[in-house]
């Protein structure tokens, strides 16, 4: 690399993905850069091996994926040494990129700011989905605004890497036809929402003061514990959880064997919680099907359904989606297309019911999906 990469005292070397060799200080990477910092603070071998090592001056080697134009401005701005030449945007994303991956607040602030100017060169649309794909507030509601200057918005393939839900602000912000956005109002994430105290996790229900419920989770003969993420635990029998689900099947025959219980039975910790798990064990014994109170309960209900395969429970929480179609197209489509269970007629029958909405409600459903599934929408239409 060029000066001032290339010092001969420098202890350490960083190579660019096309092979240019910036000698730097261990120093200085630990003070700019928060992922250098944890690697070097990480026991380091008394022996290197020889790929990690640099054939030419003998100091350590770390190979990285950035190429070399990255690195250099990316240490550059780190340093202090001077502010860049003109960036055009794919070069501001790498620099925020790169930025973001080492930990870098120093680069990140000042590839924010030429972001922000490149506004007076770019169209807004472009410098808005760069600037939610990077949780740039300050740049995205510059961008929301000089949107409102464009009589249409077009879609971009930028906005292929934001969500649905940032897609859905800017539109908002433009019906709006304010000036600017209120002080409270965000661009790249969602306002914090307000819950109905009326959703109690079931969970309240099923406790006893311990972790046992009741029958047949709780039954003596079970040789098997799965344990929720809030820490129900669910007494079942690895035969009936193996002939139910082959994820699980395959999670009980590779549990090691430390995974057991003072009583020997085998414990296996899972990341759902106990109303989704008991909701999705009920299909795997002969029981009465579970109530789905709302939307947003049975959406996590399919998650589990679909990610351990319990076909029964899959194909009644897709008989409560379809049932809200009709009552809440916005979000049964939004679900549906999260979860790839969606066809063009079923989507085609959630827009015909939103036809009649003077506009598109916000459903947090939009922040799991990219925006071109909301464009999708539209031309549904």
């Amino acid at each position: 690399a060029s000066a001032p990469f290339d010092a001969r005292s420098a202890d350490i070397v960083v190579r660019s993905v096309d092979h240019v060799d910036f000698l730097m200080y261990r120093s200085v990477l630990v003070l700019v850069s928060t992922m250098f910092q944890n690697m070097f603070n990480f026991p380091q071998p008394t022996t290197l091996s020889a790929e990690d090592i640099h054939p030419d001056s003998g100091l350590p080697l770390v190979c990285v994926t950035e190429d070399s134009q990255t690195l250099d401005r990316l240490f550059r701005m780190c340093c202090l040494i001077y502010d860049p030449e003109p960036l055009d945007l794919a070069e501001i994303v790498s620099m925020l990129e790169a930025a973001t991956k080492y930990g870098m607040e120093r680069a990140l602030v000042q590839a924010s700011g030429t972001l922000h100017l490149a506004l007076a060169r770019e169209p807004p649309a472009r410098i808005y989905t760069i600037a939610c794909r990077f949780m740039l507030e300050s740049v995205a509601r510059a961008a929301a605004v000089a949107s409102t200057k464009c009589d249409k918005l077009d879609y971009i393939p930028e906005m292929d890497h934001v969500s649905a839900g940032a897609l859905h602000r800017l539109l908002q912000f433009r019906r709006s036809k304010a000036a600017e956005p209120d002080a409270e109002f965000t661009f790249c994430e969602p306002q914090a929402e307000t819950f109905s105290e009326s959703a109690v996790d079931d969970a309240e229900h099923i406790r006893t003061g311990s972790s046992v419920i009741f029958h047949p989770f709780s039954h003596p003969s079970a040789d098997l514990v799965l344990e929720s993420s809030d820490g129900v635990e669910f007494y079942v029998h690895q035969f009936t959880m193996s002939m139910a689900s082959d994820v699980l099947a395959n999670m009980i025959l590779l549990a090691r064997a430390d995974n057991v219980s003072q009583d020997g039975r085998l414990v296996l910790s899972l990341a759902d919680d106990s109303r989704t798990l008991l909701r999705v064990l009920q299909f795997c014994y002969p029981m009465a099907d579970p109530e789905i109170e709302d939307m947003a309960a049975g959406c996590t209900f399919l998650e589990a359904a679909i990610k351990y395969r319990v076909e029964r429970a899959v194909a009644y929480a897709l008989g409560k989606w379809t049932e809200q179609i009709e009552a809440q197209p916005f979000r049964a489509y939004f679900i549906a297309m999260r979860y790839q269970l969606i066809e063009d007629q079923v989507a085609q029958e959630a827009t015909i019911h939103a036809i009649g909405k003077t506009h598109d409600p916000y459903v947090r459903e939009m922040e799991d999906v990219p925006a071109h599934i909301y464009r999708r929408f539209f031309e549904y239409r």
